[in-house]
């Protein structure tokens, strides 16, 4: 999952600010609204998830006491939690639909137009279309975290009986 990041989020985006040869009016701001952006989605989704767990039944429904241990159905849980969770988009479907439609466009206008994006045209629509499912896989990791790692510890925490994974 983390590899997978890396390349979108990483790689395509964050390299081709950090390497491209760009004016810094161009870069900084580009560079820093990743990141910006890329915070903001974390918390959005971490927000989003913690609702998710403490609003809804999903604990009751994952976690069953069987008097020494808490155990926890991985499956079931995954499919409770998925069924209860509202996930986002980071950006509304009309960005989509316009990243799409000008990309094909952009790389002939950008050779035609400008010397600074002209030959990192490919490079800076891979660096456009990877930051969507790099902030959509962050928001995967931040999820696993939450519901796999974080809240069988605070339960177990809180319980005071060990949470154990069954199948």
């Amino acid at each position: 999952m983390f590899a997978v990041y890396f390349f979108f989020g990483i790689f395509a985006y964050f390299f081709y600010f950090i390497f491209a040869p760009l004016q810094p009016l161009f870069k900084w701001p580009g560079l820093l609204g990743g990141a910006a952006l890329t915070l903001y989605w974390l918390a959005i989704t971490a927000h989003s998830v913690s609702h998710t767990i403490k609003a809804t039944s999903f604990v009751n429904h994952a976690f069953i006491d069987e008097g020494s241990h808490l155990a926890y159905e991985f499956q079931a849980a995954l499919t409770q939690f998925e069924k209860r969770h509202k996930e986002r988009l980071p950006f509304p479907k009309i960005y989509y639909w316009f990243v799409f439609g000008i990309a094909p466009f952009y790389l002939v206008l950008g050779r035609l137009l400008s010397a600074s994006f002209g030959t990192n045209g490919v490079l800076l629509v891979l660096a456009i279309l990877g930051m969507p499912m790099s902030l959509w896989v962050a928001g995967v990791m931040v999820r696993i975290y939450l519901v796999m790692i974080r809240l069988p510890c605070q339960l177990e925490k809180k319980s005071g009986k060990p949470v154990l994974v069954v199948d």
